[in-house]
């Protein structure tokens, strides 16, 4: 049923083979992608559009359905903000197991880990291909060994101790196998109020 499929971030496919979606923003990487909410469950849309959305921004997309890392994502899509208040994302707490089975990618979660070690990346900013630096813990909970990323310097996070348990939030973001056994993971941390 179309409906439940929308629900699921399947969306309603049209005759061109582009299926149209509509979620909450939960965090942007501007010219790349975007990941949008729709109750529990997230979804990773690919965009080159050029277009300034926050979390919360409500958003229509279409696109075309495809595989990224055997994990469903919407390719070359377009986006449209829609007028009205912002929605608020609660992020979803969730089992160690299930993410080891590749379920909740693209989905805003949040997990207890300890803090193992930190590092910053991407410090180049003269010159092309300049960027901004990144916040990079490295974190693990149970058996599952991930990071945390945040765009940006951040004093607060650098200042974390190692060996401190965190709360974190953030975009799951899971590299499964063919078998659909995660191999790696990370978080995307919309802010260091999510940690």
């Amino acid at each position: 049923d179309a409906r439940r499929d929308r629900r699921h971030g399947r969306g309603k496919p049209s005759a061109s083979g582009r299926i149209h979606v509509r979620g909450t923003v939960t965090y942007q990487r501007p010219g790349e992608d975007l990941f949008l909410q729709d109750g529990k469950v997230g979804l990773q849309v690919q965009s080159m559009q050029k277009i300034s959305l926050a979390p919360g921004d409500v958003v229509e997309a279409v696109g075309f359905p495809g595989m990224q890392n055997f994990l469903p994502v919407l390719e070359d899509a377009v986006l449209k903000k829609i007028d009205g208040p912002q929605s608020n994302v609660l992020p979803t707490s969730v089992l160690v197991a299930d993410l080891t089975n590749g379920l909740n990618n693209a989905s805003f979660i949040t997990l207890e880990a300890k803090l193992l070690d930190r590092l910053t990346r991407g410090v180049k900013s003269w010159g092309p291909g300049a960027n901004n630096p990144k916040i990079v813990l490295v974190l693990q909970t149970s058996n599952l060994l991930f990071t945390a990323e945040k765009e940006g310097e951040d004093s607060f996070l650098t200042s974390i101790p190692v060996g401190s348990t965190l709360e974190v939030n953030g975009v799951c973001l899971l590299q499964s196998a063919e078998d659909g056994k995660t191999k790696s993971m990370q978080l995307l941390l919309p802010s260091s109020r999510d940690v």
